[in-house]
């Protein structure tokens, strides 16, 4: 909005004041031209309601001199003119004061159901009981009541409701549509029903009739489109047909045409404004509904423009990331093809392969269709390894150089060492494998462990072994309070063994013993061979007295068998043995468990030795000062004096 066209403008007000007074006293001057006498009816009341809403005080000179004026011309006193004027001025600004005051926006009042709600009582109701009370008060006042003041009073009732109901919302509308307000225009077919109903109004005021009840069916017949032009249309050419109707249906009347010819003259034309007021107040009411309804498709519309545009854009990135997706995965699926190193892309939830390059289908000995068609549970060879690899996998998010046991289709083992990441396909956990296979590595690495720990003479464990094994086993046993023996076997006079027969029958002797031992114990027994002619048994479970028989037991077996060496005559050898064995729970946990039994049976042998070989000498498993010191290094020599 220009300068120009400000409210406030000096233009502005200037042009609508002259506007509003020349309207003013036009439309009066044109309905007391009908008649000789006062006008039967006050449609102007309308004016003043429209610059009330339009202008404000600023249009308010205009109405004042404007009603000034046509009472003046309609034969009223100067006085009575002036007081009368003054209603015309007071009664609307009153109400426009207080539409304002109730938060209203004048500028789109008949937009909404609330504020038509608020112009019909306001303006219409309030004001026009205000108005009719004023004129007839005024009239009173003065002493210019020709009629009975109530019949008087429900005339300018009427007058000024109906010209307020239809004739202001009219010029309201036109106003804002000359403003640039209103964008919508009256199609050609709502022209031509509004040309029909006209015509059927004109040839129903065309036909005299004497019974007047017959053609006021017909009217109400012939404005039934009316209704739907409501509910069709913009208010503002509804009401301006209504306006006109309500002008011819008036005119023709007071000229003495039409169907209420024959009725009292005040009579009929109380009825056409009732039925104005009736009819613009559902004309208003249905088109504030219709505008609310067309705002509120207009939103839906544009809500679903912009969810369509929104729709449309969200689809084009869906579809760009599908297919920025799709070129990563052709990628990713050359990268992985190519690439050297064997590599896998499985799902997490089902272990299906869903990716492999042609080294990892040859670590498996199948082609890359073939292993696809398979999932990584076929080849983990424990299951319960992979949820342990899945774990730390999720835990840590890479995983690298980890160790796991799989299986080939042919049910051979197979180590392999994993580097994984989690990531996604397809919306799901997934893991990026490469791996190599490191069976060979692990087969040697076994071969080395076996070699240190394996006496490469018996076949049996070695001194590291049993040092690695016995404390483990030894805090499990004091942990469980369970019983435990240990033994110490030494082979008698082995030095001359040694001598006589050589050094090669001394080591079939040697074997010829472990071998006898490792038949005749339990797969949880410890055997080891702790240095020279010196085995290590450990009986878990077993108490001093029972592992005594079982040393007895042994002694007796090495005891019986002849030893055959080449070149050489039979013979037989004896070994004595010491054992300690019971409880652990005497001994503090601060107590070197594996030196101090190890140490107590040494000692019961050496007095195996010292009482004369060949036998078993028990002592008991208890605390002793200078039992954990470090193992003694002694040969038989040393043993005995």
């Amino acid at each position: 909005m220009n300068q120009v066209d400000e409210p406030r403008s000096w233009a502005y007000g200037l042009g609508g004041n002259v506007l509003v007074g020349l309207g003013y006293v036009g439309l009066v001057f044109a309905v007391a031209g009908f008649l000789p006498g006062p006008p039967a009816f006050w449609p102007s009341t309308g004016i003043g309601v429209f610059a009330a809403l339009a202008g404000g005080w600023a249009w308010m000179p205009g109405v004042f001199l404007g009603a000034f004026g046509a009472h003046t011309l309609a034969g009223d006193a100067s006085l009575l003119a002036l007081l009368l004027a003054m209603g015309n001025v007071l009664v609307p600004l009153l109400m426009r004061h207080v539409l304002v005051g109730l938060g209203f926006n004048l500028s789109a009042l008949l937009d909404s159901l609330r504020g038509v709600a608020a112009f019909m009582v306001g303006m219409v109701g309030v004001g026009g009981l205000l108005a009719a009370v004023w004129d007839v008060g005024v009239r009173v006042f003065v002493g210019s009541v020709a009629e009975p003041w109530d019949v008087l009073l429900l005339t300018r009732l009427t007058d000024a409701m109906a010209s307020s109901m239809v004739l202001a919302p009219v010029l309201w509308y036109w106003w804002r549509d000359a403003r640039g307000e209103l964008s919508e225009r009256a199609p050609s077919e709502h022209l031509i029903i509004m040309s029909l109903i006209v015509l059927g109004v004109l040839a129903m005021l065309w036909l005299p009739d004497r019974n007047g009840l017959r053609w006021f069916g017909v009217l109400v017949f012939l404005l039934m489109p009316f209704a739907w032009l409501a509910v069709r249309y913009h208010p503002r050419d509804t009401l301006s047909l209504l306006l006109l109707l309500l002008s011819m249906a008036l005119g023709w009347t007071l000229v003495g045409q039409g169907p209420f010819v024959g009725f009292d003259l005040l009579s009929p034309i109380t009825s056409l404004l009732t039925i104005a007021i009736s009819l613009g107040g559902a004309g208003l009411l249905v088109g504030a509904l219709n505008l609310e309804m067309c705002r509120a498709f207009d939103a839906a519309r544009a809500a679903n423009r912009t969810l369509e545009r929104r729709v449309a854009d969200r689809t084009a990135e869906v579809l760009r990331s599908r297919n920025r997706l799709k070129a990563s995965e052709q990628r990713l699926q050359h990268i992985i093809a190519t690439i050297p190193t064997p590599l896998v892309l499985t799902r997490v939830r089902d272990g299906a392969i869903l990716l492999a390059n042609p080294a990892a289908a040859e670590v498996f000995g199948l082609g890359v269709p073939a292993l696809t068609r398979m999932g990584t549970l076929d080849f983990w060879a424990d299951l319960t390894q992979r949820d342990a690899f899945l774990r730390r996998v999720r835990a840590e998010g890479v995983v690298s150089n980890a160790e796991g046991v799989f299986r080939l289709e042919n049910g051979e083992p197979m180590w392999l060492q994993l580097s994984s990441a989690l990531t996604e396909a397809d919306g799901e956990e997934a893991l990026l494998t490469s791996f190599k296979d490191i069976t060979a590595a692990k087969a040697r690495e076994d071969d080395l462990v076996r070699l240190a720990t394996t006496d490469a003479l018996t076949g049996i464990g070695n001194r590291h072994a049993l040092l690695e094994q016995a404390p483990r086993l030894f805090q499990q046993t004091r942990r469980e309070k369970g019983l435990l023996t240990v033994m110490m076997l030494d082979v008698d006079f082995f030095k001359r063994v040694n001598d006589t027969y050589g050094h090669d029958c001394g080591d079939q002797v040697l074997r010829m013993i472990a071998q006898t031992l490792r038949s005749s114990l339990r797969d949880v027994d410890v055997l080891a061979r702790f240095g020279g002619e010196e085995f290590v048994i450990i009986l878990p479970g077993i108490g001093a007295m029972e592992g005594a028989q079982v040393a007895e037991r042994l002694r007796g077996l090495i005891a019986r068998q002849a030893v055959r060496c080449p070149d050489s005559p039979a013979f037989t050898i004896t070994v004595s043995i010491g054992v300690c064995g019971g409880p652990l729970r005497a001994f503090h946990a601060s107590v070197n468990l594996t030196r101090t039994l190890i140490n107590l049976a040494d000692k019961a042998l050496y007095e195996a030795k010292r009482r004369g070989r060949n036998r078993v000498e028990i002592i008991p498993c208890e605390a002793r000062d200078g039992m954990d010191a470090p193992f003694p290094e002694l040969d038989e020599d040393e043993r005995v004096p």
